[in-house]
Order: structure tokens, then sequence, then C-alpha cells
């Protein structure tokens, strides 16, 4: 049956006491692997949406200038069009 679990999203589907009888493995071993997996899960999520997130800056770069050319050069060109800002 634990020839079912083919990646992190299908390990993360049981409990530890599932991973216990599938794998054979201490309570604890099978608390260390799903927080393993989700760790592994959280973090390439972080990475993806961050990537996203500099693409979508490229792709629209429309920025409100502020005037102040150091503020501006921090913001990356100005404040960002349709976003709020609280200075």
């Amino acid at each position: 049956e634990s020839r079912r679990i083919k990646n992190a999203s299908d390990l993360l589907r049981h409990t530890p006491l599932d991973l216990v009888q599938l794998l054979d493995v201490p309570l604890g071993k099978a608390k260390q692997i799903l927080d393993t997996a989700s760790r592994a899960i959280v973090q390439k999520t972080t990475v993806t949406n961050a990537m996203h997130m500099k693409e979508i800056e490229l792709q629209d770069p429309r920025s409100v200038k502020t005037g102040l050319v150091r503020l501006d050069n921090l913001l990356k060109g100005g404040l960002r069009a349709g976003t709020i800002t609280e200075v």
C-alpha cells in the first residue's frame, strides 16, 4: 500500500498513525516524515510565489513616480499602480 505514496502531496493525505502502519516506522519517525514533507511543500510554494510576483512586476512595470529620485529608486520606479501604499 505504501507504493501509492508517489509524492509529498500523496504523503500528506495520511495521518502519522497511517504511516506507522504503511511504512512500519515508529510514531515519532512518522511525524518527522510528515513534518519534512510539509516544510518542503511550503518552501517550494513560497519560492514559486516570489518568482511569480517578480514576473508580474517585470511584465507590468506601471508605477507612479513620487518625484523623489532616491525614493523612486528604492521603490524600483515609484509606487506601483493599482496598489494601496501607506507612508
